[in-house]
């Protein structure tokens, strides 16, 4: 397991001194540290298709999220375990029915299993939000399950050039699809920081990445005083943000969870001042 960044660490110890049910946030984020640190890949993805896949993403980049052409080459039974075995380290400390409720659905219905998990590697948010209502859990909570054991091949896909810029549209990860809020400053250059798949996107920090926007006089910023490291980035044009962590001050950020919950009140903040995460209906960063 890589060492936390101790000064996101200690950032979130004291939020949740005001806070202390963020504690829960942290036990979610363990939980998939710790899961994924003893995952088998290819017992859910076909060798041979991720192989091909990244083979094709070496010759062109994709107009759609790689994850998409993992569609149909994932072992539905693999994955129904790798869904129980999350679900029960969670309720191990969070007793949930929903998430009971979850588990069964799985258990009687292999065609549900399929259906997920394609919905997954499509990122049709609106289909879990519709989902979770059904099974009575929190649709957060549900997509942060059902897109744990796919991390892995994400990963795989990961094979961005850290030098080339990329062109992002919405501000969705080019790997797994969803929507990315967090940024990573190394070196003086931009990398949209995926909360899910963890990859990196080299970017140019003069343009918005949800709405194309380039005019620099739109394209703001906010720190907190006394905190350079951290960054609440935002365009005036769509009011969408993002939250920027510098690596060159604070070391390295391997887990962007950590990131996320140790920034809350950067989420807090943007909210007052009449922004969002994105204004598209994409899926949410998990």
């Amino acid at each position: 397991m890589a060492e936390e960044n101790s000064f996101l660490r200690a950032r979130f110890e004291e939020l949740k001194t005001e806070h202390p049910k963020l504690d829960i946030l942290d036990f979610l984020r363990r939980c998939r540290v710790e899961y994924l640190l003893n995952i088998d890949l290819l017992k859910l993805v076909d060798e041979i298709a991720l192989y091909r896949i990244k083979k094709q993403i070496r010759n062109k980049i994709p107009e759609t999220p790689f994850g998409q052409e993992l569609e149909n080459n994932f072992d539905h039974s693999e994955y129904l375990i790798q869904i129980e075995n999350v679900g029960n380290a969670i309720l191990s400390r969070l007793e949930d029915p929903g998430l009971k409720n979850l588990i069964e659905l799985f258990r009687k219905d292999d065609n549900i299993v399929r259906e997920i998990g394609n919905c997954v590697l499509k990122s049709e948010y609106q289909y879990f939000v519709n989902r979770a209502k059904t099974i009575g859990i929190d649709v957060d909570l549900l997509t942060f399950i059902v897109d744990t054991p796919f991390i892995p091949a994400y990963r795989e896909l990961s094979i961005l050039d850290p030098e080339e810029l990329y062109n992002v549209r919405n501000r969705r990860c080019l790997v797994c699809g969803r929507l990315i809020n967090l940024g990573i400053y190394k070196r003086r250059k931009l990398y949209l920081f995926c909360k899910l798949c963890r990859t990196r996107i080299h970017v140019d920090q003069f343009r918005c990445h949800n709405c194309g926007n380039t005019d620099s006089y739109q394209l703001c910023f906010y720190m907190l005083e006394g905190q350079p490291e951290l960054k609440l980035e935002y365009c005036k044009v769509c009011k969408t943000y993002f939250k920027t962590a510098d690596e060159d001050k604070i070391g390295n950020v391997d887990d962007p969870l950590l990131l996320d919950i140790a920034t809350l009140d950067y989420d807090s903040l943007a909210q007052k001042k009449g922004l969002s995460s994105s204004n598209t209906k994409e899926h949410k960063p998990s």
